[in-house]
């Protein structure tokens, strides 16, 4: 049974918490142009609360990046949708 990683990073002014099974990677994301955190494409559409294949689409029109192609998303620019966190 795989064990389970509870990775939480800060970036920019935002915290964003993220179980996967394998921790987020710093990588090179070119279009952001700098280091950034980047999880498995499988882990972003559930951070992104999207399907992999609409996951896939953004990376392809530029709305999510991917630094190696495709394997892992940078968490820079993902849709994070809003949490609810009113009274």
């Amino acid at each position: 049974m795989p064990r389970w990683r509870f990775s939480l990073f800060r970036q920019t002014d935002e915290t964003v918490a993220v179980y996967t099974q394998e921790r987020a990677r710093r990588a090179w994301c070119s279009h952001c142009n700098y280091e950034v955190y980047a999880v498995q494409r499988e882990a972003a559409a559930a951070l992104a609360d999207v399907s992999l294949d609409t996951l896939l689409l953004w990376v392809s029109d530029g709305r999510a990046h991917s630094p190696d192609g495709g394997r892992l998303i940078c968490t820079q620019n993902l849709p994070v949708p809003p949490t609810d966190d009113s009274p």
